[in-house]
């Protein structure tokens, strides 16, 4: 029994010195697993903290990005509207003298037209009047005698031009255009209306103090006479 027990006592002992030894080494590895997952957690903290600053420059890097494109955007639509700008100026100036050029021509026919008018209204030289157009304006410039008859003749001249150059179908004058003009210069007028192949229709007060040709121009041509027993309406107005 003696023996067992110093046996067991024995074994007791040298298991208690390889438990204190395994308590040492299981020590020592825990200590050394805790530094390597130290280790562990402070990579994982510089990951996640150069994550979060990897982000920031993304974004930043995604912003300036769309800066970017909007600069190159704009100077992209910059650089077509000076093109088209350019273009359009240069478009304006070509149109600019086309419409010069075929307002000289215009000006030449008309100006032309209205001296060989002014020749045949006045039977003594006077100087025609002349007309300048402009892109967005036009002068008629009346020479020597700016009085009110001179100023109706002119204006007879210019629209005679203007039945003779162009399709306008019809011509219609009020008496009150006549009274102010040269009995002379109304019977030349007269003669041209007759000349054309178009109509016009005038109204005319006194016919007696013109010529007998314009007499009897008028009268062959007239539509409606009118005198003082011979009223257009059932009432007098004059009255």
């Amino acid at each position: 029994m003696e023996n067992i027990d110093s046996f067991h006592n024995g074994i007791t002992k040298i298991l208690s010195q390889e438990l204190l030894q395994a308590r040492k080494d299981a020590s020592k590895n825990l200590e050394a697993f805790n530094n390597e997952l130290n280790i562990i957690d402070i990579k994982i903290d510089d990951l996640v903290e150069n994550s979060r600053h990897n982000n920031y420059l993304f974004e930043k890097l995604f912003e300036l990005s769309g800066k970017v494109s909007n600069i190159e955007l704009e100077n992209k639509f910059f650089v077509e509207s000076n093109r088209l700008q350019k273009e359009i100026i240069s478009t304006e100036t070509v149109l600019s003298k086309s419409k010069q050029q075929s307002l000289s021509t215009v000006m030449d026919r008309i100006n032309k037209k209205i001296i060989s008018i002014n020749e045949k209204i006045h039977t003594e030289k006077r100087r025609a009047p002349e007309l300048t157009l402009f892109e967005k304006d036009y002068e008629y410039k009346v020479f020597d005698n700016t009085g009110t008859g001179k100023a109706y003749t002119n204006l007879f001249i210019l629209d005679i031009c203007i039945f003779d150059l162009t399709p306008l179908p019809i011509l219609i004058y009020d008496s009150v255009l006549f009274k102010n003009v040269e009995n002379s210069v109304v019977d030349n007028i007269i003669e041209l209306y007759d000349e054309q192949r178009k109509q016009t229709f005038i109204s005319i007060d006194e016919l007696n103090k013109y010529s007998s040709t314009t007499q009897e121009i008028l009268i062959t041509h007239s539509v409606i006479q009118l005198s003082k027993d011979k009223l257009l309406f059932d009432k007098d107005w004059r009255a």
